[in-house]
C-alpha cells in the first residue's frame, strides 16, 4: 500500500508468487513417483527426458492427492492413451516402455558418429 492505495504487484512479483503457490501444493501430494521430479523442477534444476515425464505424470495425476485407493482397479494407471507420454508413465499397466538394446556393431557406430559430430562441431 501506498498512501492508503493498493499498489499493484509486478509481473515478476507474481510469478514468484505463482511459483511459491504451486511448490506448496506439490509438497502436499502424495509421496508418489514424479513428485521428487517435479519439486526440482519447480527449483529451477535440470531434468533428464525420464524425470521430464515421471514429473508430467504427477502433475497431471492431481499429485495422486487421493492416493492408491482411489484407483483400485487399475494401480494409479491413467489410462490417457492418447498422451504422448502416456507410454512412458511409471505406472502404466504393464509397465513403462522399455528402452531398446542396442547390438554391440550399433552401439560402436553411433559412438563414432558421436565423435566424428563433436569434433566437427569443435572445429
Amino acid at each position: 500500500m501506498v498512501g492508503g492505495k493498493t499498489v499493484p504487484a509486478s509481473a515478476e512479483e507474481l510469478a514468484k508468487r505463482q511459483l511459491e503457490r504451486k511448490i506448496r501444493e506439490v509438497q502436499k501430494g502424495g509421496h508418489f513417483k514424479g513428485k521428487k521430479e517435479l519439486l526440482k523442477f519447480l527449483h529451477g534444476e535440470q531434468l533428464s527426458p525420464r524425470q521430464s515425464i515421471a514429473a508430467h505424470c504427477y502433475e497431471c495425476m492431481g499429485y495422486y492427492a487421493d492416493g492408491k485407493d482411489a484407483f483400485p482397479d487399475r494401480k494409479l494407471d491413467c489410462r490417457s492413451t492418447l498422451c504422448p507420454s502416456y507410454p512412458y508413465n511409471p505406472y502404466r499397466e504393464g509397465g513403462s516402455q522399455k528402452r531398446r538394446s542396442l547390438s554391440p556393431e550399433t552401439r560402436q557406430k553411433l559412438s563414432e558418429r558421436m565423435k566424428q559430430m563433436r569434433t566437427t562441431r569443435s572445429s
